[in-house]
């Protein structure tokens, strides 16, 4: 007999052959299905940040997931920092989305950026990490006044105050 060590699932049926008995075994691969990410995200705070996964092939059973954030420049202050959760594919499902909160707040800031990181063996991603930028959507405005006589004053009020890390 002919032992078989392969990760694959197998399923074996009988046949009696003149008067014998013969095993026939097949076996189906349980390699995890191929999937791709989103390359790159984009998001003006206070928005969704949406990160998808496409699968190569409709599911052919629930698959899961799992996802977190992860600081950048970005941290917790400026999105909804998710620590574990999970994303599903139902059977037939080609693609799903993962969606985090970004927080508006009154700073002018450079565009700052976090990751989406998926880990798991339900699917065989082509990279396990996406990075998700912020762009800011605060401004400065400058005002100023002046007078003049023999002698001059000038006032100028920058507002809000830039916040550069």
């Amino acid at each position: 007999m002919t032992t078989l060590t392969r990760a694959a699932a197998i399923t074996a049926t009988t046949a009696l052959l003149a008067g014998g008995t013969v095993a026939v075994i097949q076996t189906s691969s349980d390699a995890a299905p191929k999937g791709s990410t989103s390359t790159g995200v984009t998001v003006t705070e206070g928005g969704w940040a949406t990160v998808t996964v496409t699968l190569r092939k409709p599911a052919t059973k629930t698959l899961r997931l799992t996802w977190k954030t992860v600081n950048g420049t970005a941290t917790g202050k400026d999105f909804k920092k998710v620590k574990a959760a999970h994303l599903v594919f139902s059977r037939g499902q080609i693609a799903a989305t993962v969606a985090v909160k970004t927080r508006d707040d009154t700073k002018v800031e450079s565009t700052e950026s976090f990751w989406v990181k998926f880990s798991g063996k339900g699917i065989k991603l082509d990279k396990k990490r996406v990075m998700v930028s912020i762009t800011d959507n605060d401004s400065t405005s400058v005002s100023g006044s002046a007078s003049a006589s023999p002698t001059g004053t000038v006032t100028t009020t920058l507002s809000p105050a830039p916040q550069v890390p």
